[in-house]
């Protein structure tokens, strides 16, 4: 067994679902470049079925990571699956 811990950060989701919060996709893609540099494993984006801008911040933030992988929340609806995978597609997963 490897001796490794994953970080996976939810800021760009959950932290913006609180009360008094709200990130502009801009501000989104900026803390996902930074969090990506300082060497967080896994970053949640946040959820396409929660509209356009939430989805121009995921396609925001999956043009700035470089080694961390994106994770997209979704619900089991076949469109949210299907919403969630078109935005991850495009990125690599790091070995």
């Amino acid at each position: 067994m490897a001796d490794r811990i994953w970080i996976y950060d939810s800021t760009l989701f959950a932290g913006d679902r609180a009360p008094g919060h709200a990130l502009k996709p801009e501000d989104k893609a900026r803390m996902a470049e930074r969090l990506d540099q300082m060497g967080v494993d896994v970053i949640e984006a946040g959820m396409p079925a929660d509209g356009m801008v939430a989805v121009e911040s995921i396609r925001r933030v999956a043009g700035v990571l470089h080694s961390a992988i994106l994770s997209v929340y979704c619900r089991t609806l076949p469109q949210d699956i299907a919403d969630a995978a078109a935005l991850v597609n495009p990125c690599a997963v790091p070995d």
